[in-house]
C-alpha cells in the first residue's frame, strides 16, 4: 500500500495524541509576551527546545543588520495604568498583558481622552477584549506610546474627562531567536514547515509547536524523498535574518508551507502563493479533496499573510501556499488562549499536512515504457464500458491518453478530475507490471508545477 492510503486508512488516535502534546506545551508557554526581541519571547524557545532537542536556535543580537533591516532592542512592559480623574483604576497591565502596546515608549502624565484617541486601539467585535497592537514594533517612523482597551472601557470614558496614562518599560540589548530543524531526505530539495511563534496562541505558538511535532513524525517516514526544514520565527524579522544568513539553504528549498491559526477558527482556508500553481500548493489541493474535507480558497494577499511574504519576495521567488482556518474570530484579542484550542481540528491538521507532503513524494513525471498501449484486460487494469462507463471514461480513456512524459500524477489529478489517491493507487498497478515509469520532477518542476 502507498504512503497516501496508509494515512487515509490510519484511524485519528495517533493524531489526536499529537494535538493534545501540542496543547499541553502551548498551556505551558502561554503567554509569551512581546514581539520581535523580548525576555519572554527568550523563555518560551528555550521551553520548545526542551521538548524538541533537535531545534536549534539560532540568535542575531540587537544592532545586527540584514540589508534594510536591523534586530531592535529588547523590550518589554513593566507597569501600565490607566486612571479616572477621581482615581479608579480603568484599564492596568495586571489586568491584560495585551494593555501597553509592544515596543511603546514609557509616559506618565495626563491627557485629554482626544490625545488618548491617537495612541489607543480598541476592539468593537469584542468590546470586552483587550487586543494586539503592533504597529509600534513594525512601524520604523512610530516612536510614541501606545495602549489597548476593551472597547466598552473606551466607550465609557466621557469625552470631556482627563485620565492619567502611565506605561513604565525595559528596554535594553538582546537577542532576536529563531528555531530551525533541518530533516535530510533523499534530495536536496527542501520543505520549508514554517510559522510565527511570537504574538498570541493559535494565531502564533500553537502553529509552531504543531509543526515542531510535525517533523517529529516525519522522522518515521522511511525513505523520504524531500529535505524538511522547520522555521519558527518571531513574525517576518525572523524570517529577514535567517534568509540573509542561509542563502545555500533558500536556494535549495523549493516552497514554504506556512501554517496559521490550526487550531481554532471557521473553515479551513488554501491560501495560495504569489506564483500560482506550484507543486506544493497542487498537492494542499489535493490532500483536501483526498480526505474529503471541506475547504475554501483565498489568494495571496487574502485571509492572514505571514512569513511567506519573505520567502515569496520576487528576488526569492519561493512559492508559499498557507494552511489557515480563517477566518479567525477571535484573531489579536486576549481571547487567543490555549483554552480556545480544538484537539480535533489540530488533529485535522496533521492528516492534511501528512497528505500534503506524501502527496508531494509520491508526485512524478508520468510516461508509458513502451510505444503501444497496453493490453488493460490481461492485467486487470480494465473498467467495463458498459457496467462502470464512469471510471471507463476517467481511467480508460481520459487519464491514460494524458500520460505524455510531460504531466506529473498531481496535474493528471487535476485535469481528469480524479481524486489523488484513486489515481496513486490506479498508478501503482501499471508500475508494479513494469508498463508505467517516469522520473521525478525538477527543481524548477516543483517550484512552478508541472
Amino acid at each position: 500500500m502507498n504512503r497516501i492510503a496508509e494515512i487515509l486508512r490510519e484511524g485519528p488516535q495517533r493524531r489526536l495524541a499529537q494535538a493534545d502534546r501540542v496543547i499541553d506545551l502551548c498551556r505551558k508557554m502561554y503567554p509569551v509576551k512581546g514581539l520581535i526581541v523580548s525576555p519572554d519571547i527568550t523563555r518560551a524557545f528555550a521551553q520548545l527546545k526542551a521538548a524538541y532537542p533537535e531545534i536549534e536556535i539560532h540568535s542575531y543580537p540587537t544592532g545586527a543588520t540584514a540589508e534594510d533591516w536591523e534586530v531592535p532592542m529588547s523590550w518589554e512592559a513593566v507597569k501600565g495604568i490607566v486612571k479616572a480623574e477621581d482615581g479608579r483604576v480603568l484599564a492596568s497591565l495586571d489586568e491584560s498583558f495585551l494593555m501597553v502596546a509592544a515596543y511603546s515608549e514609557p509616559v506618565n502624565g495626563w491627557f485629554s481622552k482626544a490625545e488618548i484617541a491617537k495612541r489607543v486601539r480598541t476592539d468593537r467585535n469584542h468590546p470586552q477584549s483587550y487586543s494586539l497592537e503592533h504597529r509600534n514594533a513594525y512601524n520604523h517612523a512610530l516612536v510614541d506610546w501606545g495602549i489597548t482597551l476593551p472597547d466598552a472601557v473606551w466607550e465609557a470614558m466621557p469625552e470631556d474627562g482627563r485620565f492619567h496614562v502611565e506605561i513604565e518599560t525595559r528596554v535594553k540589548p538582546g537577542v532576536l531567536q529563531v528555531a530551525s530543524a533541518v530533516l535530510p531526505g533523499r534530495r536536496p530539495e527542501t520543505i520549508c514547515l514554517c510559522s510565527q511563534f511570537d504574538e498570541l496562541c493559535n494565531d502564533g505558538q500553537s502553529s509552531a509547536v504543531f509543526a515542531a511535532e510535525l517533523i517529529e513524525h516525519l522522522k518515521t517516514w522511511k525513505d523520504r524523498e524531500f529535505t524538511y526544514h522547520v522555521l519558527l520565527v518571531p513574525e517576518m524579522f525572523g524570517t529577514l535574518f535567517f534568509a540573509h544568513h542561509n542563502k545555500e539553504l533558500l536556494d535549495r528549498t523549493v516552497a514554504m508551507f506556512n501554517l496559521e491559526t490550526l487550531g481554532a477558527g471557521r473553515q479551513w482556508t488554501l491560501k495560495k502563493a504569489l506564483r500560482h500553481g506550484g507543486s506544493l500548493e497542487q498537492a494542499l489541493e489535493a490532500a483536501f479533496v483526498a480526505a474529503r474535507v471541506p475547504f475554501a480558497v483565498a489568494d495571496y494577499f487574502g485571509a492572514f499573510s505571514n512569513d511567506e511574504r519573505v520567502y515569496g519576495w520576487p528576488n526569492l521567488g519561493i512559492p508559499g501556499p498557507a494552511l489557515q482556518r480563517h477566518p479567525f474570530d477571535d484573531y489579536h484579542t486576549q481571547a487567543d488562549t490555549p483554552d480556545i484550542l480544538d484537539r480535533k481540528f489540530l488533529a485535522e491538521a496533521f492528516l492534511l499536512c501528512e497528505l500534503t507532503l506524501a502527496i508531494l513524494e509520491a508526485n512524478t513525471i508520468l510516461k508509458f515504457n513502451g510505444r503501444l498501449p497496453p493490453w488493460l484486460t490481461k492485467h486487470n487494469l480494465y473498467f467495463d464500458a458498459t457496467r462502470d462507463p464512469e471510471r471507463y471514461r476517467k481511467f480508460n480513456s481520459e487519464l491514460l491518453y494524458n500520460i505524455d512524459g510531460t504531466r506529473s500524477l498531481l496535474r493528471l489529478a487535476n485535469e481528469i478530475g480524479v481524486p489523488i489517491d484513486a489515481l496513486s493507487t490506479y498508478m501503482d498497478q501499471f508500475k508494479a507490471k513494469n508498463l508505467l515509469g517516469g522520473r521525478p520532477l525538477t527543481f524548477a518542476e516543483l517550484r512552478q508545477g508541472a
